[in-house]
């Protein structure tokens, strides 16, 4: 039977989109809209940080790795080499031996992608990625990394983000300081765009909808959009919103929720009381495939 799937995030830049070529070959229908709209800020903030060098301008300045948990860290990083370049800087500081450490294949894939620079690791230097699908599994990553130097840690962090991989680092006496290089707001397109999706699918899926979260901040923003939609599936009664409490709602689809990690997870439950069907083990499109191909449609 095909599963119809809905990716709350934006499709990738990479043709065919990973995720899209990898549920359709599983025989599901993939559709992504994006929810959130980032903007990067405080880049000459971090452009003065990278011209600075690992060593810094003393000892106490001295950063012994970087840590990104999303690819739009990388892209600030990016932005920041771009206006050194364009400051036209000679013998500025090379970070080719720092450690970088990094959420998921695609954070590394995209920090892989860029061009040979002095401000950017040695692929060998790129750590974490595969190992470390999670802010929590990277900070355990860091903690038992045995290459890992004295030093502090440089955190590039978006408006948005949880506190689980500083918390674990304190618990563990590594010092880290962080630079917010993004800040994420909704997407005003997203309600349009859901209106499409709806308007294509509606009377035409044979099973429930598949909802895929990838980030709390994307739940937050797309959950009351979605349930105009949808009957989304709840914990508890109690958590029922108004529109929410009956299945037979007239013109709206049945749902099923899924997360990427067990952070988005943990947010639809905890915080939206929302019940979530199944939870990527790892950030990629195979391991997405595999939990919804586990899962069998409340209707049949």
């Amino acid at each position: 039977m095909t599963q119809t799937v809905l990716l709350i995030r934006s499709p990738s830049e990479q043709t065919p989109d990973p995720y899209h070529e990898a549920l359709e070959a599983a025989g599901n229908e993939a559709t992504s809209i994006p929810i959130l709209a980032t903007q990067l800020v405080n880049i000459e903030s971090l452009a003065s940080k990278i011209l600075a060098g690992p060593l810094g301008k003393d000892a106490a300045a001295s950063v012994n790795g970087v840590i990104m948990t999303s690819g739009r860290s990388v892209e600030a990083w990016k932005a920041a080499i771009s206006t050194i370049i364009a400051q036209d800087t000679e013998g500025a500081a090379d970070w080719c031996t720092t450690p970088f450490y990094v959420v998921g294949d695609k954070t590394a894939s995209e920090l892989k992608s860029l061009p040979s620079s002095p401000f950017l690791p040695h692929v060998g230097f790129i750590r974490g990625a595969q190992e470390a699908g999670t802010a929590a599994k990277l900070a355990e990553f860091i903690i038992h990394d045995k290459d890992r130097s004295l030093g502090t840690l440089l955190y590039l962090t978006g408006d948005k983000n949880r506190d689980t991989l500083s918390k674990t680092l304190d618990e563990h006496g590594i010092g880290w300081e962080s630079i917010c290089v993004y800040e994420t707001t909704e997407d005003l397109e997203f309600p349009k765009r859901l209106d499409e999706f709806i308007s294509q699918t509606y009377g035409k899926a044979t099973s429930a909808i598949r909802i895929v979260f990838f980030a709390p901040s994307a739940a937050t923003y797309a959950v009351p959009h979605l349930t105009k939609h949808f009957i989304l599936p709840t914990i508890s009664p109690t958590n029922l919103s108004e529109g929410r409490a009956s299945a037979k709602v007239p013109g709206r689809m049945t749902a099923l929720l899924y997360t990427i990690g067990p952070t988005t997870r943990d947010f639809l439950q905890g915080d939206m009381g929302l019940r979530v069907t199944g939870t990527a083990a790892k950030p990629n499109p195979e391991s997405l495939t595999k939990v919804l191909s586990a899962t069998k449609d409340p209707q049949s």
